[in-house]
C-alpha cells in the first residue's frame, strides 16, 4: 500500500508541476505574441521612416539644385553688373576727356546747330551719340 500512496502523491506532484509549466508556457507564448506584434509595428514604422527619409532627401536634392541655379543666376548678374560698370567708367572717361577739350566739343556743337543747319544734327553726329550709349547684352 505504501507504494500506491507514494505513486498517487508523486502523480499529484507531477500533475501540479505540469500545470505550472503549462501556465508558464502559456504566459511565454502570450509574451512572444506581444513581441511579434511589437516587431511588426516597428517594422512598419521603419518602412514609414525610410519613405520619409527618401522624400526628405528628394526635397534636399531639389533645394540644392535650386540653390545652384540661383547661384548661377547671381554669378551671371554679377558679371553683367561688372561689365556695365566697366562700360560706365569708359563712358565717364570719354565724357571727361571731351569736357577737358571744350574747343573741339564746342566747335562740334556749334556746327551741329549752326544757322546753316536749322533742322538739327547731321546723321554723322547721331552715329557718334549712339556710340556713347551703354551696350547692354
Amino acid at each position: 500500500m505504501v507504494e500506491l500512496a507514494d505513486l498517487r502523491h508523486l502523480h499529484t506532484k507531477l500533475k501540479k508541476q505540469f500545470q505550472e509549466k503549462t501556465a508558464e508556457l502559456a504566459h511565454a507564448n502570450r509574451r512572444v505574441e506581444g513581441h511579434e506584434a511589437e516587431v511588426k509595428k516597428l517594422r512598419l514604422r521603419v518602412e514609414e521612416l525610410k519613405k520619409e527619409l527618401g522624400q526628405a532627401e528628394d526635397e534636399l536634392d531639389e533645394s540644392h539644385n535650386q540653390t545652384r541655379k540661383l547661384q548661377r543666376s547671381l554669378d551671371e548678374q554679377v558679371e553683367q553688373t561688372e561689365n556695365l560698370q566697366v562700360q560706365l567708367e569708359h563712358l565717364q572717361s570719354r565724357l571727361r576727356r571731351q569736357q577737358q577739350t571744350p574747343g573741339l566739343f564746342g566747335k562740334m556743337r556749334s556746327a551741329r546747330f549752326s544757322p546753316e543747319n536749322p533742322d538739327g544734327p547731321t546723321s554723322d553726329m547721331d552715329e557718334e551719340e549712339e556710340e556713347l550709349q551703354l551696350q547692354i547684352p
